[in-house]
Parts: C-alpha cells; sequence; structure tokens
C-alpha cells in the first residue's frame, strides 16, 4: 500500500508542471499563472509555513522572509547572483519531498493504517500537485523544460527514498536543518511566483483561476484530512 501511495504521489508531481509547459505560449498562460499563483500560496502559507513555523518556531518565519527579501535584492543586483539563488530551489523542494516520503512512512508503521484511505490520499494527490506546479511555475520561464524536468525527477527520487529511508536520514542530517533550507527555499520561490505574476490579476479570467487554486489547494486538503 505504501508503495502504490508513494507511486501516486511521484505521479500528482508531475501533473503540476505538464499544465505549466502546457499552458506556455498559449492563449491559457494568464489562467495557468493565475492559477499557479493560487496553488502555490495557499500551499506555503496553509500547509508549508505553519509545519516549518511548528518546527522552529520564528525563525522558519525569518528564513522564509530572508529568502523572499534576499532573491529581490540579488536580482537588482546582478543576473548571476539571481540565478544562484534561484537554482536553491531545487534543494529547497528536493529536501521538502524527502521530509515528505518520510511523513508518509510514519503514518504507515505508526500503526494507523486505519487513516490511509481515500481522504488522505486525495489530500496528498492535491498537496504534490501543487508542489509539482510551484517548481513548474518557478522553474520553466527561467531553465526550460529539461532543467525543470530533473528538478522534478530529483523530487520523485527523494519522495521515494524518504518513504524508504527518510527516517534514518531525517535523523542523520539534522530535521532542524533540513527545515532551515525548506524555510529559506520557500521564501525565494514565493518571490519567484508572484514576481511578474501579479500583473496577470488584471485580467479576469486569471483572477477566476486564481481563486479556484487558492480554494483548491487551501479547502481540499484540509476537508480531507491533510
Amino acid at each position: 500500500m505504501l508503495f502504490a501511495v508513494t507511486c501516486l504521489s511521484v505521479l500528482a508531481l508531475a501533473t503540476g508542471p505538464l499544465l505549466v509547459a502546457a499552458g506556455r505560449g498559449q492563449n491559457a498562460a494568464p489562467l495557468v499563472d493565475g492559477f499557479a499563483l493560487g496553488v502555490v500560496l495557499a500551499l506555503v502559507v496553509v500547509a508549508i509555513v505553519p509545519h516549518l513555523y511548528s518546527e522552529l518556531g520564528v525563525p522558519s518565519l525569518a528564513l522564509l522572509a530572508a529568502g523572499y527579501a534576499l532573491l529581490g535584492l540579488a536580482e537588482s543586483t546582478g543576473e548571476r547572483l539571481a540565478g544562484g539563488m534561484t537554482s536553491l530551489v531545487v534543494p529547497a523542494l528536493t529536501i521538502h519531498s524527502l521530509l515528505d516520503g518520510a511523513a508518509l512512512a510514519l503514518a504507515f508503521r505508526s500503526g494507523a493504517r486505519s487513516t490511509v484511505g481515500p481522504p488522505l490520499v486525495i489530500a496528498l494527490i492535491v498537496h504534490r500537485f501543487a508542489e509539482g506546479l510551484a517548481a513548474g511555475a518557478a522553474l520553466l520561464p527561467r531553465f526550460g523544460r529539461r532543467y525543470t524536468g530533473l528538478c522534478i525527477a530529483a523530487m520523485g527520487l527523494a519522495t521515494i527514498v524518504g518513504a524508504s529511508f527518510g527516517n534514518d536520514i531525517v535523523a542523520r542530517l539534522g530535521e532542524r536543518t533540513l527545515h532551515a533550507v525548506v524555510a529559506f527555499g520557500m521564501g525565494v520561490i514565493l518571490h519567484l511566483i508572484g514576481h511578474g505574476r501579479a500583473r496577470v490579476m488584471r485580467n479576469a479570467g486569471a483572477a477566476i483561476a486564481f481563486a479556484v487554486g487558492l480554494v483548491l489547494a487551501a479547502v481540499l486538503p484540509v476537508a480531507f484530512g491533510g
């Protein structure tokens, strides 16, 4: 059962960047941008930030703000520095996928198998789809399909490794350190997703897509036990 759910998680992860890639250069691009902005904002605010706060406390918010602010500073300073900051998205998302896999394995190994049913699976699909959408929206416009595909492959592999050996890996590397990297990386992602996409809200269709994405990513995981 754990293997099947892990595979489903990886498939949901891959769907996000595929949607972003399909929308690029098409009339649907504003809709995809609006939807991506809504989903990613809900993912970070409703799911990731509260979890990071529970693990790190106030420093998690400081790291998130630092990632957001430093990328803005890097963009105004030079392209090379901004590119180096943007590349931090990949390890942050990969580490987060490792932690997701470890948490999934823990849900199965805790003996609470009765809770691992359709509600948890639906919440998992929405969560991992949102993560894939974040990676696609942040990386595709800047690095292209090949680099983004490698990032998604790394995230998928990290999920599988996390589900198999995650608890041992987290214990060895230090859970607080891993969460700190994720917090900083999420700040970078928020800047990448929000910067340049706010203008799409002037489009009525994009604004509606934003609202749909926001509600989907915020409400469904909560409603189904995520």
